[in-house]
C-alpha cells in the first residue's frame, strides 16, 4: 500500500482533517495524478500527514478555489502539557521538512490551526503572517447578527425590509456563474481560476451534502448576489 492509499483509508476515518487537505477535494482540485502526500507513521499510525500540489516537476503550490493546505498532526489528547505537544509536532515536522527537499519551489497557505512554523524557518523558509476570521457557532444566527458592526445589521434590514429580499438555498450553477461573471466584470478582476474545477467542485460537495449555492433574489424573481459555502464536521468557509 503506497503513501496515497494509506492517506485516502485515513481520509475515511478523520475528521480533524481540514476539508481542504480531504483525498476528495485533491482529486477534485488538482487532479487525481497530480498531487502526492508526505506521511510520517509511528507503530503502523499516521501522526503526521502533508498533501501536496505538484503541477509541475519541482513545484509544489495551492490549487484552484482551495483556502489552506499544509501538515496535519494527529490531535493530541485534551491533558497533553503544550510543550510536550508543540516539541512532538515540532519532531514530526522535521520528518515532513526532509522529504521535502527535493522540491526547490515550494508554496502553500497553511491552516490557522497551525501556529508554529519555527522548523520551517530552522530551514530558511520565509512566510507572510495572514489572517482568518472565524464565527463560533454559526447555528446561533441571533448571535452572530447580534455581534456583526452596524453597518452590516443595516444593510441586512435594509435588503430584507425595502427591497424584500429573500435568500434560497440549492440554486442553479448556471444562474452562480453568471452572477460570478457580472462581479468579475463590474470589478474588471480577471479570473484565472478554472471554471470547469469550480463546477466540478460545486458538484461533489452537493453529491456529499458538504457544500451548496445561496442565492439572493428579489420579488421579481431576479438574482442580486449569490454566495458558495462549503463545510465539515467542524466549521463551515465561505468561498
Amino acid at each position: 500500500m503506497n503513501m496515497k492509499d494509506k492517506y485516502h483509508l485515513l481520509c475515511n476515518t478523520e475528521t480533524s482533517i481540514p476539508i481542504f487537505s480531504r483525498d476528495w477535494w485533491l482529486d477534485t482540485v488538482c487532479g487525481k495524478d497530480k498531487w502526492e502526500v508526505l506521511l510520517v507513521e509511528e507503530r503502523e499510525r499516521v501522526t503526521a500527514a502533508m498533501p501536496l500540489y505538484i503541477p509541475r516537476q519541482g513545484i509544489i503550490s495551492m490549487p484552484s478555489y482551495t483556502q489552506t493546505m499544509g501538515p496535519w498532526f494527529v490531535p493530541e489528547s485534551g491533558d497533553t502539557k503544550y510543550t510536550k505537544a508543540l516539541g512532538r509536532r515540532q519532531a514530526l515536522c522535521k520528518q515532513l521538512l526532509n522529504a521535502l527537499k527535493p522540491y526547490p519551489h515550494f508554496l502553500q497557505n497553511f491552516h490557522y490551526g497551525i501556529t508554529d512554523w519555527l522548523p520551517f524557518y530552522w530551514e530558511g523558509y520565509r512566510q507572510t503572517t495572514r489572517y482568518t476570521y472565524l464565527l463560533k457557532d454559526i447555528r446561533d444566527t441571533d448571535a452572530i447578527l447580534e455581534n456583526m458592526s452596524s453597518n452590516i445589521r443595516r444593510n441586512i434590514t435594509k435588503a430584507r425590509d425595502k427591497y424584500h429580499i429573500t435568500v434560497k438555498k440549492g440554486i442553479s450553477i448556471e444562474e452562480f456563474l453568471q452572477v460570478q461573471a457580472q462581479t468579475f466584470e463590474r470589478q474588471q478582476v480577471i479570473n484565472k481560476e478554472d471554471t470547469e474545477i469550480l463546477v466540478k467542485l460545486i458538484d461533489i460537495c452537493r453529491k456529499r451534502n458538504q457544500g451548496d449555492l445561496w442565492g439572493g433574489y428579489d420579488e421579481q424573481g431576479r438574482l442580486h448576489a449569490v454566495a458558495f459555502i462549503v463545510w465539515q464536521e467542524s466549521s463551515a468557509w465561505y468561498l
